[in-house]
């Protein structure tokens, strides 16, 4: 599963021109983490156990766009307590999307929307968020 997202992350960067536009009204609702991957064979040891431990707490992860603006981010029970620790963080936290760059923006006015940034991409019909600090792709299901 994870040479499949790794080989996915590959194609949709060398094919990031040819992928649809979305728009901010296709992003409102419900979604959920149905595959993570990152090359991160490359990483030295400690940072690829941090992307690791990032990548499976991410896994079926549940995030909610609503159409007023506000987010929503959800964990599995078996996620880390470091995964967990971003609830807090994330609670209170608006979103907006720049359809010019394709940029998902997570945050607070006050912090410029800086809590969690994703580029978009749809391909193929699928929805892929991939971050924009870290080499974590997201392949994302609307509910």
């Amino acid at each position: 599963m994870i040479k499949k997202l790794l080989v996915v992350l590959l194609v949709l960067m060398a094919n990031v021109a040819m992928a649809q536009k979305v728009d901010q009204s296709a992003l409102v609702g419900k979604w959920i983490v149905k595959g993570t991957g990152s090359p991160v064979e490359q990483l030295p040891p400690d940072v690829k156990q941090v992307m690791d431990m990032m990548r499976d707490g991410f896994m079926y992860a549940k995030f909610e766009f609503k159409a007023d603006g506000n987010f929503s981010l959800e964990f599995q029970e078996s996620a880390s307590d470091m995964m967990k620790e971003l609830i807090p963080v994330m609670s209170n936290s608006k979103w907006k999307f720049d359809g010019q760059t394709q940029m998902l923006m997570i945050g607070t006015e006050s912090d410029h929307y800086n809590h969690m940034r994703m580029s978009v991409m749809q391909q193929q019909g699928k929805y892929f968020f991939a971050f924009n600090d870290t080499p974590i792709v997201l392949e994302m299901e609307k509910q």
